[in-house]
C-alpha cells in the first residue's frame, strides 16, 4: 500500500487542525479537576459517567458571569441585548446547553456517552454549587 505526497499533505495538515484546537475553559481544570469521568469495561462499552459539579459550576460563572439574587431567587445574565432575569429550572436548561455546546466542540469522542446522562438531579447540584459562588444579597 504506498501513500501518494499530497494523502501525506492532507494527514499531516489534518493532524495540525487539531493540534491547533485549544481548549478556552482547560484552565479551570487546574483548580476544579476534569469535567467529567467515562469509565468503561474491557470491551469499551461505557459503564459509568461521573460529572464534576464543580467544574460545571466554573465553567458557567466564567462563560456566563450569572448573578444571583437570594430575595428574588433570580439568576442575572448580562448579554447582548441586556440583562436576562431567568429561575433555576431555566438555568439548568442554560448550563446543558452551554455543556453540550462544549462538549460537541472539545470532547466529540465522549458527547454520546455524556448527554444521555445529564440528568436534572447533577444540573440542579451544579447549580446549587455556582449559586453559593456567586451569591448576591
Amino acid at each position: 500500500m504506498s501513500t501518494n505526497n499530497s494523502e501525506v499533505k492532507t494527514m499531516y495538515e489534518n493532524q495540525n487542525i487539531q493540534a491547533e484546537i485549544v481548549d478556552p475553559y482547560a484552565s479551570i481544570n487546574a483548580n476544579e479537576g476534569a469535567p467529567f469521568i467515562v469509565r468503561r469495561n474491557y470491551y469499551d462499552d461505557v459503564t459509568s459517567v461521573f460529572f464534576n459539579q464543580s467544574w460545571n459550576a466554573a465553567f458557567v460563572i466564567e462563560l456566563l458571569q450569572p448573578e444571583y439574587d437570594s430575595r428574588t431567587r433570580m439568576y442575572r445574565l448580562p448579554g447582548i441585548s441586556g440583562i436576562e432575569v431567568v429561575g433555576e429550572d431555566r438555568m439548568c436548561s442554560i448550563m446543558a446547553d452551554e455543556l453540550a455546546e462544549y462538549w460537541r466542540e472539545f470532547h466529540p469522542d465522549v458527547v454520546k456517552e455524556l448527554q444521555p446522562r445529564l440528568t436534572n438531579s447533577v444540573l440542579h447540584a451544579s447549580v446549587k454549587m455556582m449559586r453559593g459562588r456567586i451569591r448576591r444579597d
